[in-house]
């Protein structure tokens, strides 16, 4: 007679996840309420009008909710407004623009971050032109100090060269070296 040990008696475990296994992103922050937890899922559907809208209509409670966690769901704007092409890529900006400006307005922070890269790092890393323009009016530096990088090594990584002139222009001043 054989002896089995545990491992091999035990039956096999799908890569499945159930309801009651299933992993959350570790993008979405588990203690916001259900409003900006759709926001997030707004985003990555690229429902960037939206989100801008669910924005505007929030409540003084729920924008102190964002405040005090430093979030405003600029980057992943950034990002959703990146993934488009051709002709709605332009259409695009516009909704990331429109997003940036909102959130400025009610004081939200515009340069907060998302797996480790800045709003104008992940704007100039995808070729967001008026959208880092804007970051960099609003007063957004190119490196923030929780990130590992900073706009212009991001301009230079994804080939964007012409984004040099633009962060040389606007910030000269933090471009000297030291």
């Amino acid at each position: 007679r054989l002896h089995h040990t545990s491992a091999m008696s035990s039956p096999r475990r799908s890569p499945r996840r159930n309801r009651s296994t299933k992993l959350q992103s570790p993008l979405l922050p588990l203690y916001l309420n259900n409003r900006w937890r759709r926001q997030y899922i707004d985003f990555g559907h690229c429902r960037i009008s939206k989100c801008t809208n669910r924005l505007q209509t929030a409540d003084a409670e729920q924008l102190m909710e964002l405040r005090t966690h430093g979030l405003s769901f600029v980057a992943l704007a950034i990002t959703a407004g990146a993934t488009a092409s051709g002709a709605m890529r332009s259409s695009k900006e516009r909704d990331v623009i429109d997003y940036i400006n909102t959130a400025a307005n009610i004081g939200l922070n515009v340069n907060d971050d998302v797996n480790g890269e800045s709003s104008v790092e992940l704007a100039s890393n995808r070729g967001l032109h008026r959208v880092l323009i804007l970051l960099l009016d609003l007063g957004c530096p190119l490196k923030k100090a929780a990130c590992r990088s900073n706009a212009v090594v991001a301009a230079i990584r994804n080939g964007q060269h012409t984004f040099l002139w633009t962060l040389s222009s606007q910030n000269a001043e933090q471009m000297q070296v030291k």
